[in-house]
């Protein structure tokens, strides 16, 4: 992740961008002295193809939407460095951008900058990521290429208190239309022309997979579609400015199994209980595999109800009496997320109606013990002592409750005699109970 990003201090090394001006001045030189020397010598004289012109240079254009961005948010482009057997991708933030007061972003990539880094062509890793772990065998043109694949990049917001913007709101991709299905698309360069072709005849989950790729010396872009009942990974040479498709990131906070419920959507508690109905993120699903999320980032500021006072985030649980925050200025909120039917979800306006879900969904770690999820627009500390239940008091650690900025998983554990507390996990919780409301 980006540290420092408010100085644009780049995380690897001094920045080369610096260099560029000179370097240009420097090949431009060169270029017309080579022009002068072949004139004086007559020129060449014999025919043949010239070398193909490799363009080095990749030029995008993104737009934030208003209100998700300020003076301090930075769109960063991410190189992909390795890829998990679970979906994941190893990135390395190498570029950032500032983002313009109409939400406008400019980013030019140069491949100069990192030609020395190129990695060995070896397709394996990255197409079989692509392939959603699927491993075939690949024929490759020509081995000796060299190539760089981008992760895209996202927009970070800045943790006022900690001085960082490590929360990511924002996915920024290359994308490919294809009829009315935009499909997520990775930028590389490649530095010759190369091409890689696979197929999976034996379908696994009714789904055959092939690669068809071909890459020319420069910018491509690659991307993998459905045709039929076949998955296949394509690739286009980049023309000219590209326009990223911004999507906004979001948080997991659970994921599990449900026959009943096919819909959920999230609110904050404090909006709830004062009878508004601001919902935060909503989605329906054609089966009983269930992943429930929030938006990753909740925009700072005053003028956005679903954050308020930390001691207002819970109201019945948390009060100003019993709840010391470092710093007081910090907002939060707590989540509530509803399960709906599958006779709901269709229904138009289905998620906008808590009254109409099957109920609130309770989730629970491993150990069947109660996780809440809070939000903090900053990095802050809570200490806490409540009245909590039936003569029983929820409490934090001695240190307190430290709160990293965006959403925090949070397990409410026996503390001892008549005592609960709020302790930290990383744990997503993996199942719920849904109780009426």
């Amino acid at each position: 992740m980006p540290r420092s990003v408010v100085d644009t201090t780049r995380p690897r090394g001094s920045t080369r961008r610096g260099l560029r001006p000179l370097a240009l001045s420097v090949r431009a030189l060169l270029l017309m002295g080579s022009l002068a020397l072949l004139a004086a010598c007559g020129g060449p004289t014999g025919g043949g193809t010239p070398p193909p012109k490799i363009e080095y240079v990749f030029s995008a254009t993104a737009q934030v939407p208003i209100g998700d961005f300020d003076e301090h948010s930075l769109v960063w482009i991410a190189e992909a460095r390795g890829f998990g057997t679970s979906g994941q991708v190893y990135t390395d933030w190498f570029s950032s951008y500032p983002i313009a007061a109409d939400g406008t972003v400019q980013m030019e990539i140069d491949a100069r900058d990192v030609i020395a880094d190129l990695e060995p062509f070896d397709p394996r890793e990255v197409l079989d990521w692509l392939l959603f772990g699927t491993t075939v065998e690949y024929t490759v043109s020509d081995p000796a290429a060299r190539w760089k694949v981008l992760n895209n990049g996202r927009v970070y917001q800045l943790d006022v208190e900690a001085g960082t913007a490590d929360l990511g709101s924002h996915h920024v991709m290359a994308a490919t239309t294809i009829g009315y299905v935009t499909h997520t698309t990775y930028p590389v360069f490649s530095d010759r022309a190369v091409t890689i072709t696979a197929s999976l005849d034996e379908p696994t989950d009714g789904v055959r997979y092939a690669v068809d790729v071909d890459l020319q010396a420069g910018w491509n872009l690659m991307y993998g579609r459905f045709e039929a009942n076949t998955y296949t990974v394509h690739s286009r040479l980049v023309e000219g400015p590209q326009e990223l498709w911004v999507r906004m990131a979001t948080a997991e906070l659970a994921r599990g199994t449900d026959e009943v419920a096919r819909g959920f959507a999230v609110f904050s508690q404090h909006e709830l209980i004062a009878g508004e109905h601001n919902r935060l993120y909503a989605a329906s699903f054609g089966s009983s595999s269930v992943r429930v999320f929030a938006p990753a980032w909740l925009a700072s500021g005053t003028d956005n109800p679903s954050l308020v006072p930390m001691p207002d985030a819970y109201p019945g649980v948390f009060s100003s009496a019993g709840l010391t925050v470092d710093p007081p200025e910090a907002r939060g909120a707590v989540a509530a997320a509803f399960a709906y039917d599958s006779e709901a979800t269709p229904v138009s306006g289905w998620s906008e109606d808590p009254t109409a879900a099957l109920g609130e969904l309770s989730f629970l770690s491993s150990a069947d013990v109660p996780v809440w999820h809070i939000y903090s627009d900053r990095t802050a500390t809570l200490t806490l002592d409540v009245p909590y239940g039936a003569g029983a008091r929820l409490t934090t650690p001695t240190a307190g409750l430290t709160l990293q900025h965006g959403w925090n998983m949070v397990e409410v554990r026996p503390g001892g005699p008549d005592e609960f507390q709020l302790v930290r996990t990383y744990e997503v919780p993996a199942s719920w109970a849904i109780l009426p409301r």
